[in-house]
């Protein structure tokens, strides 16, 4: 992410009173409101299983707003890509 859409972010998130969850503020206090850093962790949590794709995807809406679609397709896509190599891993023909 530029500065310039990082700088856009960080004023979304700081404008009025917070609807982010607790959570989600406590990380951006974390990483000092930088939301790139804050995505790489929600999407390592989702990797390791401490959170749910509900979960994952509705903190990428309050984060990015109407941004989050870029990171939530990138996600569906490589979950579609590793269910694919899975299936492939496991049939008779393509282990020839």
């Amino acid at each position: 992410m530029g500065a310039a859409a990082a700088a856009v972010v960080a004023a979304e998130v700081s404008e009025g009173p917070s609807t982010l969850p607790v959570e989600l503020t406590a990380m951006l206090e974390e990483y000092g409101h930088d939301s790139y850093q804050v995505v790489l962790n929600l999407i390592n949590s989702v990797v390791d299983g401490s959170t749910d794709q509900a979960k994952f995807e509705e903190s990428c809406r309050l984060l990015l707003g109407t941004r989050a679609y870029m990171v939530l397709t990138i996600d569906r896509v490589i979950t579609q890509t590793v269910k694919q190599l899975a299936l492939l891993a496991l049939d008779p023909t393509f282990q020839k």
